[in-house]
């Protein structure tokens, strides 16, 4: 059943990103990625079909991972029976609360922490794009030559921050994203992102450029790079927060804002200023 379980969680990560293809426009890359999808389906065992059939058919995250003892996709507390036999993967388990096929995210890149957590006394106060991320995870000069080398930069940043627990383990998720399609935008920003990253909130870090980095086979350089780790429950706002991130990186008086930065607190103070209207 693990094997299993890992077509379904490859199935569930292609749907997402055709989802991220549909938002943007892509409708090339969505439709190979649906070709994708059905040939990983028909590999699945008759009843593992039948209930991943019924399960995407309401709900994008069909599936969900367990972390600490609870269903990511819910949050609430997995019974002891069941968690021990999400452990063993002897037999699919579902949420008894969400529906939802469960699976053992033990060892896992996890989040640490919440980015609101920085500050446990002001938690109530927390607004806008402080809810995603804080002056620690901006690095206005990146020193990464390429894709690999800027994302392993800015997973560090996130791991010495202590947002996520393993830098190494995110960048190498992130990468093994990419390979799938790139995330490659326009207006000279890339971002890479690595979703089931659980135990706390959605968070990015923002890294700059002004050389610019080529990213991906296109030959195209980009001077933004947002990397995400994004917990199950947070799948849905990611879109949503990065398109309001896109609508600052579009505007030319955006990006030349970010561009002055010269340390992370002037990059964090012109993010702040560029999306308090949109992101609240």
């Amino acid at each position: 059943m693990k094997r299993q379980l890992e077509t379904l969680k490859k199935i569930q990560d292609l749907s997402l990103t055709r989802a991220e293809c549909t938002a943007r426009g892509e409708n090339a890359p969505a439709e190979a990625l649906t070709k994708e999808i059905s040939a990983l389906a028909e590999t699945l065992e008759q009843r593992v079909l039948a209930l991943y059939t019924r399960l995407s058919a309401t709900r994008p995250l069909f599936l969900s991972a367990m972390h600490n003892g609870k269903c990511s996709g819910c949050g609430m507390q997995v019974p002891v029976a069941s968690a021990r036999m999400v452990r063993m993967a002897a037999h699919l388990v579902t949420c008894t609360t969400c529906g939802r096929i469960l699976y053992d995210n033990a060892g896992a890149v996890a989040s640490s922490r919440k980015v609101e957590d920085v500050d446990d006394e002001n938690v109530s106060k927390v607004r806008g794009i402080a809810r995603f991320s804080s002056a620690e995870l901006m690095v206005p000069s990146l020193k990464a030559a390429t894709m690999e080398e800027a994302i392993a930069e800015l997973s560090n940043a996130m791991a010495t921050g202590g947002f996520v627990s393993d830098g190494e383990a995110l960048a190498r998720l992130a990468l093994e994203r990419e390979a799938v399609l790139t995330t490659r935008m326009e207006a000279g920003v890339a971002v890479p992102h690595v979703r089931g990253v659980e135990g706390g909130s959605l968070a990015f870090s923002l890294g700059i450029s002004k050389e610019g980095i080529v990213w991906d086979d296109s030959g195209e350089k980009v001077n933004f790079i947002v990397l995400s780790a994004i917990p199950s429950a947070g799948s849905a706002f990611f879109l949503k927060l990065m398109s309001d991130l896109m609508a600052v990186f579009r505007r030319k008086a955006g990006r030349a804002a970010l561009l002055e930065a010269v340390d992370s607190a002037s990059l964090w103070a012109a993010l702040d200023k560029a999306t308090n209207r949109t992101i609240r």
